[in-house]
Protein backbone atom coordinates (compact mmCIF):
# COMPACT_ATOMS: atom_id res chain seq x y z
CA UNK A 1 0.00 0.00 0.00
CA UNK A 2 2.91 2.33 0.68
CA UNK A 3 4.19 1.68 -2.84
CA UNK A 4 0.80 2.49 -4.39
CA UNK A 5 0.56 5.67 -2.35
CA UNK A 6 4.00 6.68 -3.60
CA UNK A 7 2.93 5.98 -7.19
CA UNK A 8 -0.13 8.21 -6.78
CA UNK A 9 2.03 11.00 -5.34
CA UNK A 10 4.93 10.71 -7.80
CA UNK A 11 3.43 12.66 -10.77
CA UNK A 12 2.93 15.81 -8.64
CA UNK A 13 5.37 15.34 -5.77
CA UNK A 14 8.20 17.54 -7.07
CA UNK A 15 5.96 20.48 -7.99
CA UNK A 16 3.12 20.23 -5.47
CA UNK A 17 4.06 23.47 -3.71
CA UNK A 18 4.43 25.34 -7.01
CA UNK A 19 0.95 24.58 -8.34
CA UNK A 20 -1.74 27.24 -8.24
CA UNK A 21 -5.20 28.13 -9.47
CA UNK A 22 -6.21 27.92 -13.12
CA UNK A 23 -9.19 28.64 -15.38
CA UNK A 24 -12.44 27.56 -13.64
CA UNK A 25 -10.73 27.74 -10.24
CA UNK A 26 -10.95 31.52 -10.32
CA UNK A 27 -14.65 31.56 -11.19
CA UNK A 28 -15.41 29.43 -8.11
CA UNK A 29 -12.97 31.30 -5.86
CA UNK A 30 -14.62 34.56 -6.90
CA UNK A 31 -17.97 33.28 -5.65
CA UNK A 32 -16.41 31.90 -2.47
CA UNK A 33 -14.41 35.03 -1.61
CA UNK A 34 -17.35 37.40 -2.14
CA UNK A 35 -20.03 35.20 -0.55
CA UNK A 36 -22.06 36.84 2.21
CA UNK A 37 -21.98 35.54 4.85
CA UNK A 38 -18.48 34.25 4.19
CA UNK A 39 -19.09 30.98 6.01
CA UNK A 40 -19.19 27.39 4.81
CA UNK A 41 -22.97 27.54 4.43
CA UNK A 42 -22.83 30.93 2.71
CA UNK A 43 -20.14 29.83 0.25
CA UNK A 44 -21.92 26.55 -0.50
CA UNK A 45 -25.22 28.33 -1.08
CA UNK A 46 -23.71 30.94 -3.41
CA UNK A 47 -21.86 28.27 -5.40
CA UNK A 48 -25.11 26.39 -5.96
CA UNK A 49 -26.84 29.58 -7.08
CA UNK A 50 -23.93 30.38 -9.42
CA UNK A 51 -24.77 27.32 -11.52
CA UNK A 52 -23.75 24.15 -9.68
CA UNK A 53 -27.24 22.80 -8.94
CA UNK A 54 -26.51 19.83 -11.22
CA UNK A 55 -23.21 19.11 -9.40
CA UNK A 56 -23.81 20.00 -5.73
CA UNK A 57 -20.86 17.89 -4.56
CA UNK A 58 -18.56 20.08 -6.66
CA UNK A 59 -19.94 23.07 -4.76
CA UNK A 60 -19.41 21.13 -1.52
CA UNK A 61 -15.76 20.44 -2.44
CA UNK A 62 -15.06 24.13 -3.10
CA UNK A 63 -16.89 25.26 0.02
CA UNK A 64 -14.93 22.75 2.12
CA UNK A 65 -11.63 23.69 0.49
CA UNK A 66 -12.21 27.41 0.95
CA UNK A 67 -13.28 26.92 4.57
CA UNK A 68 -10.21 24.78 5.31
CA UNK A 69 -7.51 26.61 3.38
CA UNK A 70 -8.79 30.07 2.58
CA UNK A 71 -7.14 32.01 -0.22
CA UNK A 72 -4.75 34.69 0.98
CA UNK A 73 -3.33 37.13 -0.05
CA UNK A 74 -0.81 36.09 -1.11
CA UNK A 75 -2.77 33.49 -3.03
CA UNK A 76 -2.21 30.04 -1.55
CA UNK A 77 -3.18 26.87 -3.41
CA UNK A 78 -1.12 24.20 -1.62
CA UNK A 79 -3.90 22.97 0.66
CA UNK A 80 -6.28 22.42 -2.26
CA UNK A 81 -3.71 20.32 -4.09
CA UNK A 82 -2.78 18.35 -0.99
CA UNK A 83 -6.45 17.47 -0.53
CA UNK A 84 -6.66 16.40 -4.17
CA UNK A 85 -3.58 14.21 -3.75
CA UNK A 86 -4.98 12.58 -0.59
CA UNK A 87 -8.22 11.69 -2.42
CA UNK A 88 -6.18 10.20 -5.28
CA UNK A 89 -4.08 8.08 -2.93
CA UNK A 90 -7.17 6.64 -1.21
CA UNK A 91 -8.70 5.93 -4.62
CA UNK A 92 -5.67 3.93 -5.76
CA UNK A 93 -5.74 1.89 -2.54
CA UNK A 94 -9.43 1.11 -3.01
CA UNK A 95 -8.85 0.13 -6.65
CA UNK A 96 -6.21 -2.38 -5.59
CA UNK A 97 -8.48 -3.87 -2.91
CA UNK A 98 -11.38 -4.13 -5.37
CA UNK A 99 -9.22 -5.92 -7.96
CA UNK A 100 -7.96 -8.36 -5.33
CA UNK A 101 -11.55 -8.98 -4.28
CA UNK A 102 -12.38 -9.65 -7.96
CA UNK A 103 -9.69 -12.36 -8.01
CA UNK A 104 -7.47 -10.56 -10.51
CA UNK A 105 -4.45 -11.95 -8.66
CA UNK A 106 -2.36 -9.82 -6.32
CA UNK A 107 0.40 -9.27 -8.86
CA UNK A 108 -1.94 -8.09 -11.62
CA UNK A 109 -4.04 -6.08 -9.17
CA UNK A 110 -0.88 -4.35 -7.99
CA UNK A 111 0.24 -3.79 -11.60
CA UNK A 112 -3.11 -2.30 -12.69
CA UNK A 113 -3.38 -0.02 -9.65
CA UNK A 114 0.23 1.19 -10.00
CA UNK A 115 -0.22 1.89 -13.71
CA UNK A 116 -3.47 3.76 -13.16
CA UNK A 117 -1.74 5.86 -10.50
CA UNK A 118 0.93 7.14 -12.90
CA UNK A 119 -0.70 7.09 -16.35
CA UNK A 120 -0.51 10.51 -18.06
CA UNK A 121 -3.90 10.02 -19.77
CA UNK A 122 -5.61 12.16 -17.10
CA UNK A 123 -2.67 14.19 -15.78
CA UNK A 124 -4.82 17.34 -15.52
CA UNK A 125 -6.91 15.78 -12.76
CA UNK A 126 -3.85 15.62 -10.53
CA UNK A 127 -2.78 19.23 -11.20
CA UNK A 128 -6.03 21.20 -11.19
CA UNK A 129 -7.90 22.16 -8.03
CA UNK A 130 -11.18 22.14 -9.97
CA UNK A 131 -10.75 18.40 -10.61
CA UNK A 132 -11.17 17.46 -6.94
CA UNK A 133 -14.80 16.42 -7.45
CA UNK A 134 -13.71 14.20 -10.37
CA UNK A 135 -11.02 12.49 -8.31
CA UNK A 136 -13.56 12.07 -5.52
CA UNK A 137 -15.97 10.54 -8.05
CA UNK A 138 -13.47 7.80 -8.96
CA UNK A 139 -12.50 7.15 -5.34
CA UNK A 140 -16.15 6.77 -4.37
CA UNK A 141 -16.79 4.51 -7.35
CA UNK A 142 -14.06 2.14 -6.15
CA UNK A 143 -15.51 2.30 -2.63
CA UNK A 144 -18.99 1.53 -3.98
CA UNK A 145 -17.75 -1.45 -5.99
CA UNK A 146 -15.81 -2.83 -3.03
CA UNK A 147 -18.84 -2.45 -0.75
CA UNK A 148 -21.08 -4.29 -3.24
CA UNK A 149 -18.56 -7.12 -3.56
CA UNK A 150 -18.50 -7.49 0.20
CA UNK A 151 -22.31 -7.31 0.37
CA UNK A 152 -22.88 -10.36 -1.85
CA UNK A 153 -21.57 -12.82 0.72
CA UNK A 154 -21.91 -10.84 3.94
CA UNK A 155 -24.43 -11.23 6.73
CA UNK A 156 -24.54 -7.42 6.83
CA UNK A 157 -25.84 -7.04 3.31
CA UNK A 158 -28.01 -4.01 4.06
CA UNK A 159 -25.16 -2.09 5.67
CA UNK A 160 -22.78 -2.75 2.79
CA UNK A 161 -25.48 -2.02 0.22
CA UNK A 162 -26.38 1.27 1.89
CA UNK A 163 -22.71 2.20 1.91
CA UNK A 164 -22.45 1.45 -1.79
CA UNK A 165 -25.54 3.50 -2.66
CA UNK A 166 -24.34 6.49 -0.63
CA UNK A 167 -20.97 6.37 -2.41
CA UNK A 168 -22.70 6.15 -5.79
CA UNK A 169 -25.01 9.09 -5.13
CA UNK A 170 -22.24 11.34 -3.81
CA UNK A 171 -19.93 10.38 -6.68
CA UNK A 172 -22.47 11.15 -9.40
CA UNK A 173 -23.69 14.35 -7.76
CA UNK A 174 -20.10 15.49 -8.11
CA UNK A 175 -19.52 14.47 -11.71
CA UNK A 176 -21.36 12.18 -14.09
CA UNK A 177 -18.37 10.73 -15.99
CA UNK A 178 -18.43 7.48 -13.98
CA UNK A 179 -22.16 6.86 -14.47
CA UNK A 180 -21.65 4.06 -17.05
CA UNK A 181 -19.21 2.34 -14.66
CA UNK A 182 -22.00 1.70 -12.17
CA UNK A 183 -23.92 -0.09 -14.93
CA UNK A 184 -20.81 -2.13 -15.79
CA UNK A 185 -20.46 -3.02 -12.11
CA UNK A 186 -23.78 -4.88 -12.29
CA UNK A 187 -22.26 -7.21 -14.92
CA UNK A 188 -19.20 -7.83 -12.76
CA UNK A 189 -21.33 -8.40 -9.67
CA UNK A 190 -23.57 -10.84 -11.54
CA UNK A 191 -20.56 -12.92 -12.51
CA UNK A 192 -19.31 -12.88 -8.94
CA UNK A 193 -22.72 -13.81 -7.54
CA UNK A 194 -22.96 -16.74 -9.96
CA UNK A 195 -20.00 -18.43 -8.34
CA UNK A 196 -21.32 -17.99 -4.80
CA UNK A 197 -24.78 -19.09 -3.60
CA UNK A 198 -28.43 -18.81 -4.60
CA UNK A 199 -28.79 -16.18 -1.88
CA UNK A 200 -26.03 -14.13 -3.52
CA UNK A 201 -28.01 -14.16 -6.78
CA UNK A 202 -31.08 -12.90 -4.96
CA UNK A 203 -29.01 -10.16 -3.42
CA UNK A 204 -27.65 -9.25 -6.83
CA UNK A 205 -31.21 -8.80 -8.16
CA UNK A 206 -31.98 -6.39 -5.35
CA UNK A 207 -28.65 -4.64 -5.95
CA UNK A 208 -29.45 -4.28 -9.65
CA UNK A 209 -32.94 -2.95 -8.98
CA UNK A 210 -31.80 -0.34 -6.46
CA UNK A 211 -28.84 0.69 -8.65
CA UNK A 212 -30.98 1.20 -11.75
CA UNK A 213 -33.64 3.05 -9.78
CA UNK A 214 -31.08 5.38 -8.21
CA UNK A 215 -29.38 6.01 -11.56
CA UNK A 216 -32.73 6.96 -13.12
CA UNK A 217 -33.33 9.48 -10.34
CA UNK A 218 -29.83 10.91 -10.70
CA UNK A 219 -30.21 11.23 -14.46
CA UNK A 220 -33.51 13.05 -13.94
CA UNK A 221 -31.71 15.45 -11.60
CA UNK A 222 -29.04 16.08 -14.26
CA UNK A 223 -31.61 16.73 -16.97
CA UNK A 224 -33.54 19.07 -14.67
CA UNK A 225 -30.61 21.26 -13.63
CA UNK A 226 -27.82 20.91 -16.23
CA UNK A 227 -27.68 23.81 -18.73
CA UNK A 228 -25.41 21.67 -20.93
CA UNK A 229 -28.25 19.21 -21.55
CA UNK A 230 -30.85 21.93 -22.16
CA UNK A 231 -28.88 24.01 -24.61
CA UNK A 232 -29.90 22.20 -27.82
CA UNK A 233 -33.27 22.68 -29.54
CA UNK A 234 -32.74 19.75 -31.93
CA UNK A 235 -35.21 16.87 -32.04
CA UNK A 236 -34.65 13.60 -30.20
CA UNK A 237 -33.50 11.70 -33.29
CA UNK A 238 -31.04 14.43 -34.27
CA UNK A 239 -29.68 14.55 -30.72
CA UNK A 240 -29.26 10.77 -30.73
CA UNK A 241 -27.43 10.72 -34.07
CA UNK A 242 -25.14 13.61 -33.12
CA UNK A 243 -24.52 12.02 -29.70
CA UNK A 244 -23.48 8.72 -31.26
CA UNK A 245 -21.21 10.58 -33.68
CA UNK A 246 -19.62 12.49 -30.78
CA UNK A 247 -19.13 9.30 -28.82
CA UNK A 248 -17.33 7.44 -31.60
CA UNK A 249 -15.24 10.49 -32.41
CA UNK A 250 -14.17 10.72 -28.76
CA UNK A 251 -13.49 6.98 -28.71
CA UNK A 252 -11.29 7.17 -31.81
CA UNK A 253 -9.34 10.15 -30.47
CA UNK A 254 -8.90 8.44 -27.10
CA UNK A 255 -7.85 5.20 -28.75
CA UNK A 256 -5.15 7.01 -30.68
CA UNK A 257 -3.86 8.74 -27.55
CA UNK A 258 -3.75 5.48 -25.57
CA UNK A 259 -2.34 3.33 -28.36
CA UNK A 260 0.15 5.82 -29.78
CA UNK A 261 1.06 8.88 -27.65
CA UNK A 262 0.84 6.98 -24.36
CA UNK A 263 1.21 3.48 -25.81
CA UNK A 264 3.60 2.37 -28.53
CA UNK A 265 5.13 5.86 -28.80
CA UNK A 266 5.44 6.42 -25.03
CA UNK A 267 9.27 6.36 -25.15
CA UNK A 268 9.17 8.99 -27.92
CA UNK A 269 6.74 11.11 -25.87
CA UNK A 270 9.07 10.89 -22.87
CA UNK A 271 12.05 11.86 -25.05
CA UNK A 272 10.27 14.91 -26.48
CA UNK A 273 9.30 16.14 -23.02
CA UNK A 274 12.84 15.58 -21.78
CA UNK A 275 14.20 17.53 -24.76
CA UNK A 276 11.87 20.43 -23.99
CA UNK A 277 12.31 20.68 -20.21
CA UNK A 278 14.72 18.13 -18.75
CA UNK A 279 14.78 17.83 -14.97
CA UNK A 280 17.14 15.18 -13.51
CA UNK A 281 14.94 14.96 -10.41
CA UNK A 282 12.04 13.71 -12.56
CA UNK A 283 14.27 11.10 -14.17
CA UNK A 284 15.48 9.94 -10.74
CA UNK A 285 11.88 9.76 -9.49
CA UNK A 286 10.80 7.69 -12.50
CA UNK A 287 13.72 5.31 -12.00
CA UNK A 288 12.79 4.86 -8.33
CA UNK A 289 9.18 4.07 -9.27
CA UNK A 290 10.29 1.62 -11.99
CA UNK A 291 12.78 -0.12 -9.69
CA UNK A 292 10.28 -0.44 -6.82
CA UNK A 293 7.62 -1.70 -9.25
CA UNK A 294 9.97 -4.33 -10.64
CA UNK A 295 10.99 -5.65 -7.22
CA UNK A 296 7.50 -5.72 -5.72
CA UNK A 297 5.77 -7.13 -8.79
CA UNK A 298 8.30 -9.89 -9.28
CA UNK A 299 7.90 -10.91 -5.68
CA UNK A 300 4.08 -10.75 -5.95
CA UNK A 301 4.07 -12.78 -9.17
CA UNK A 302 6.29 -15.45 -7.60
CA UNK A 303 4.01 -15.58 -4.55
CA UNK A 304 0.93 -15.98 -6.78
CA UNK A 305 2.59 -18.84 -8.64
CA UNK A 306 3.87 -20.53 -5.48
CA UNK A 307 0.51 -20.40 -3.72
CA UNK A 308 -1.37 -21.32 -6.93
CA UNK A 309 -3.92 -18.60 -6.23
CA UNK A 310 -7.10 -18.67 -8.26
CA UNK A 311 -7.14 -15.65 -10.59
CA UNK A 312 -9.08 -14.37 -13.52
CA UNK A 313 -7.53 -15.03 -16.93
CA UNK A 314 -5.62 -12.29 -18.72
CA UNK A 315 -8.33 -12.39 -21.38
CA UNK A 316 -11.05 -11.64 -18.83
CA UNK A 317 -9.04 -8.74 -17.41
CA UNK A 318 -8.43 -7.38 -20.92
CA UNK A 319 -12.13 -7.68 -21.76
CA UNK A 320 -13.02 -5.80 -18.59
CA UNK A 321 -10.46 -3.13 -19.48
CA UNK A 322 -11.86 -2.68 -23.00
CA UNK A 323 -15.38 -2.44 -21.59
CA UNK A 324 -14.33 0.23 -19.10
CA UNK A 325 -12.41 2.11 -21.79
CA UNK A 326 -15.45 2.19 -24.06
CA UNK A 327 -17.82 3.20 -21.27
CA UNK A 328 -15.42 5.93 -20.19
CA UNK A 329 -16.85 8.25 -22.83
CA UNK A 330 -20.46 7.08 -22.56
CA UNK A 331 -21.76 10.30 -20.99
CA UNK A 332 -20.64 12.24 -24.05
CA UNK A 333 -23.60 10.85 -25.93
CA UNK A 334 -25.38 13.82 -24.33
CA UNK A 335 -22.76 16.58 -24.48
CA UNK A 336 -19.73 17.39 -26.60
CA UNK A 337 -16.14 16.83 -25.51
CA UNK A 338 -12.60 17.43 -26.72
CA UNK A 339 -10.40 14.44 -25.90
CA UNK A 340 -6.79 15.59 -25.57
CA UNK A 341 -3.48 14.13 -24.43
CA UNK A 342 -2.75 17.16 -22.22
CA UNK A 343 -4.51 20.40 -21.28
CA UNK A 344 -7.86 20.91 -19.57
CA UNK A 345 -9.63 18.52 -21.96
CA UNK A 346 -7.36 15.76 -20.70
CA UNK A 347 -9.63 15.39 -17.64
CA UNK A 348 -12.22 13.59 -19.77
CA UNK A 349 -9.92 10.54 -19.96
CA UNK A 350 -10.08 9.68 -16.26
CA UNK A 351 -12.47 6.73 -16.50
CA UNK A 352 -11.07 5.41 -19.79
CA UNK A 353 -7.57 5.50 -18.28
CA UNK A 354 -8.70 2.83 -15.83
CA UNK A 355 -9.58 0.61 -18.79
CA UNK A 356 -6.18 1.31 -20.33
CA UNK A 357 -4.45 0.30 -17.08
CA UNK A 358 -6.39 -2.98 -16.94
CA UNK A 359 -5.52 -3.79 -20.56
CA UNK A 360 -1.84 -3.00 -19.95
CA UNK A 361 -1.78 -5.21 -16.85
CA UNK A 362 -3.41 -8.07 -18.75
CA UNK A 363 -0.93 -7.67 -21.63
CA UNK A 364 1.94 -7.85 -19.15
CA UNK A 365 0.30 -10.95 -17.68
CA UNK A 366 0.35 -12.61 -21.10
CA UNK A 367 4.06 -11.86 -21.38
CA UNK A 368 4.43 -13.14 -17.83
CA UNK A 369 4.04 -16.74 -18.99
CA UNK A 370 7.77 -16.46 -19.67
CA UNK A 371 8.34 -15.84 -15.99
CA UNK A 372 7.78 -13.30 -13.18
CA UNK A 373 10.84 -11.31 -14.26
CA UNK A 374 9.38 -10.59 -17.71
CA UNK A 375 6.01 -9.64 -16.20
CA UNK A 376 7.57 -7.35 -13.61
CA UNK A 377 9.99 -5.82 -16.12
CA UNK A 378 7.21 -5.01 -18.59
CA UNK A 379 5.05 -3.27 -15.99
CA UNK A 380 8.06 -1.50 -14.45
CA UNK A 381 9.07 -0.10 -17.85
CA UNK A 382 5.54 1.16 -18.56
CA UNK A 383 5.18 2.60 -15.04
CA UNK A 384 8.57 4.33 -15.15
CA UNK A 385 7.93 5.94 -18.54
CA UNK A 386 4.38 6.93 -17.56
CA UNK A 387 5.64 8.46 -14.31
CA UNK A 388 8.30 10.40 -16.20
CA UNK A 389 5.76 11.79 -18.68
CA UNK A 390 3.19 12.66 -16.01
CA UNK A 391 5.78 14.34 -13.80
CA UNK A 392 7.21 16.22 -16.82
CA UNK A 393 3.81 17.83 -17.50
CA UNK A 394 3.62 19.32 -13.99
CA UNK A 395 6.39 21.96 -14.54
CA UNK A 396 4.26 23.63 -17.23
CA UNK A 397 1.50 24.13 -14.69
CA UNK A 398 3.96 25.47 -12.14
CA UNK A 399 5.32 27.93 -14.71
CA UNK A 400 1.80 29.04 -15.63
CA UNK A 401 1.05 29.79 -11.97
CA UNK A 402 4.25 31.84 -11.69
CA UNK A 403 3.17 33.90 -14.71
CA UNK A 404 -0.33 34.38 -13.25
CA UNK A 405 1.17 35.76 -10.05
CA UNK A 406 3.43 38.14 -12.01
CA UNK A 407 0.47 39.49 -13.95
CA UNK A 408 -1.70 39.85 -10.83
CA UNK A 409 1.08 41.67 -8.92
CA UNK A 410 1.72 44.05 -11.82
CA UNK A 411 -1.97 44.91 -12.22
CA UNK A 412 -2.38 45.48 -8.47
CA UNK A 413 0.67 47.76 -8.39
CA UNK A 414 -0.49 49.88 -11.34
CA UNK A 415 -4.20 50.18 -10.61
CA UNK A 416 -5.45 51.25 -7.19
CA UNK A 417 -9.00 50.49 -8.26
CA UNK A 418 -10.80 49.06 -11.25
CA UNK A 419 -13.63 50.97 -12.95
CA UNK A 420 -16.90 50.03 -11.23
CA UNK A 421 -19.27 48.58 -13.78
CA UNK A 422 -16.55 48.83 -16.42
CA UNK A 423 -14.34 46.38 -18.31
CA UNK A 424 -10.66 45.46 -17.95
CA UNK A 425 -9.04 43.99 -21.07
CA UNK A 426 -5.65 42.28 -20.74
CA UNK A 427 -3.17 42.10 -23.63
CA UNK A 428 0.47 41.02 -23.92
CA UNK A 429 0.17 37.71 -22.05
CA UNK A 430 0.41 34.27 -23.62
CA UNK A 431 -2.76 32.39 -22.66
CA UNK A 432 -0.89 29.12 -22.07
CA UNK A 433 2.43 27.75 -20.90
CA UNK A 434 2.41 24.49 -22.80
CA UNK A 435 -0.86 22.75 -21.85
CA UNK A 436 -1.41 24.85 -18.71
CA UNK A 437 -3.70 27.90 -18.68
CA UNK A 438 -2.42 31.31 -17.60
CA UNK A 439 -5.28 33.72 -18.38
CA UNK A 440 -7.54 32.79 -21.25
CA UNK A 441 -10.97 34.31 -20.75
CA UNK A 442 -13.39 36.12 -18.46
CA UNK A 443 -13.72 32.93 -16.42
CA UNK A 444 -10.23 33.21 -14.97
CA UNK A 445 -9.20 36.87 -15.34
CA UNK A 446 -12.46 38.33 -14.06
CA UNK A 447 -12.48 35.88 -11.18
CA UNK A 448 -8.91 36.73 -10.20
CA UNK A 449 -9.50 40.50 -10.36
CA UNK A 450 -12.72 40.21 -8.35
CA UNK A 451 -10.81 38.37 -5.63
CA UNK A 452 -7.86 40.76 -5.84
CA UNK A 453 -9.95 43.94 -5.54
CA UNK A 454 -12.97 42.59 -3.67
CA UNK A 455 -15.24 43.95 -6.41
CA UNK A 456 -17.32 41.87 -8.80
CA UNK A 457 -18.88 44.76 -10.74
CA UNK A 458 -15.96 45.10 -13.18
CA UNK A 459 -15.93 42.70 -16.11
CA UNK A 460 -12.64 41.42 -17.49
CA UNK A 461 -11.38 39.45 -20.47
CA UNK A 462 -8.22 38.55 -22.36
CA UNK A 463 -7.21 39.64 -25.86
CA UNK A 464 -7.05 36.92 -28.50
CA UNK A 465 -7.72 36.39 -32.20
CA UNK A 466 -11.49 36.04 -31.74
CA UNK A 467 -11.97 39.73 -30.85
CA UNK A 468 -14.38 41.54 -33.18
CA UNK A 469 -14.89 45.30 -33.17
CA UNK A 470 -18.39 46.42 -34.02
CA UNK A 471 -19.82 49.94 -33.97
CA UNK A 472 -20.88 50.08 -30.33
CA UNK A 473 -19.41 46.94 -28.78
CA UNK A 474 -16.49 44.58 -29.17
CA UNK A 475 -17.02 40.83 -28.73
CA UNK A 476 -14.87 37.93 -27.63
CA UNK A 477 -15.64 34.29 -28.49
CA UNK A 478 -14.96 31.49 -26.04
CA UNK A 479 -16.08 27.88 -26.58
CA UNK A 480 -18.58 29.13 -29.17
CA UNK A 481 -20.14 31.80 -26.93
CA UNK A 482 -19.84 35.50 -27.87
CA UNK A 483 -19.25 37.89 -24.94
CA UNK A 484 -20.15 41.54 -25.80
CA UNK A 485 -18.48 44.55 -24.14
CA UNK A 486 -19.54 48.17 -24.85
CA UNK A 487 -16.89 50.85 -25.43
CA UNK A 488 -16.52 53.71 -22.96
CA UNK A 489 -14.30 55.69 -20.62
CA UNK A 490 -14.61 52.90 -18.06
CA UNK A 491 -13.08 50.30 -20.44
CA UNK A 492 -9.38 49.88 -19.66
CA UNK A 493 -6.96 47.96 -21.86
CA UNK A 494 -3.65 47.02 -20.25
CA UNK A 495 -0.73 45.54 -22.18
CA UNK A 496 1.35 43.52 -19.72
CA UNK A 497 4.25 43.24 -22.15
CA UNK A 498 4.63 46.93 -23.09
CA UNK A 499 2.98 48.30 -19.90
CA UNK A 500 0.75 50.50 -22.06
CA UNK A 501 -2.63 51.54 -20.65
CA UNK A 502 -5.47 52.76 -22.84
CA UNK A 503 -9.15 53.60 -22.49
CA UNK A 504 -11.21 52.06 -25.28
CA UNK A 505 -13.66 54.92 -25.75
CA UNK A 506 -14.84 53.85 -29.18
CA UNK A 507 -14.25 51.54 -32.13
CA UNK A 508 -11.70 53.90 -33.71
CA UNK A 509 -9.49 53.88 -30.59
CA UNK A 510 -9.61 50.08 -30.47
CA UNK A 511 -8.73 49.66 -34.16
CA UNK A 512 -5.83 52.14 -33.87
CA UNK A 513 -4.39 50.25 -30.89
CA UNK A 514 -4.61 46.83 -32.54
CA UNK A 515 -3.11 48.23 -35.75
CA UNK A 516 -0.02 48.99 -33.64
CA UNK A 517 -0.25 45.70 -31.72
CA UNK A 518 -1.53 42.99 -34.08
CA UNK A 519 -2.94 39.92 -32.34
CA UNK A 520 -0.81 36.91 -33.25
CA UNK A 521 -0.56 34.52 -30.33
CA UNK A 522 0.41 31.65 -32.63
CA UNK A 523 3.63 33.44 -33.62
CA UNK A 524 4.48 34.72 -30.14
CA UNK A 525 3.21 31.92 -27.91
CA UNK A 526 2.80 28.87 -30.13
CA UNK A 527 -0.33 27.54 -31.78
CA UNK A 528 -2.95 26.79 -29.15
CA UNK A 529 -6.58 25.76 -28.77
CA UNK A 530 -9.20 26.08 -26.02
CA UNK A 531 -9.07 23.11 -23.69
CA UNK A 532 -5.78 21.90 -25.18
CA UNK A 533 -3.24 24.67 -24.75
CA UNK A 534 0.01 24.44 -26.72
CA UNK A 535 1.12 20.97 -27.82
CA UNK A 536 4.36 19.89 -26.17
CA UNK A 537 4.78 16.56 -27.97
Amino acid sequence: MLFLGACAAAPVLLHLGALGFYSDDWAFLRVAALARPNTFAGVFSDLLISGLWDRPVEALCWAAGYSLFGLGPPFRALGYHELNLAVNVVGIWLLYLALVRLRAGRSKALAAAALYAVLPHYSTDRLWASALHMDLMMTLYFASLLADLEALGSQRYRLWRATSLICMVVALLGYELALPLFVASLIVLRLEAGRLTTKALERWRWTAATTVGTLVLLMAQKFAFSPRLKSSNAGFLMKLVSGIARYFRALCEAGWISAVDYGAALPRTAWRLASERFDPRILALALVVATAAFCLLRRAARADAAENREAKSDGALAALGLLVFGLGYGVFLGVGVDVTSTGLGNRANQVAALGAALVMASAAGRLGVRGPTVFAGTVALAAGLSCFVSASIAPYWAAAWTKEQEVAADIRARFDDLPRGGTFLLDGVCPFVGPATVFQSSWDLQGMLSVLYGDQSCKADVVNETLKFEEHVFTKDFYGWAYPYPYGENVILFNFKTKETLRLKDRKTALEYFARHPIDHAAECGKSADGKGVRVF
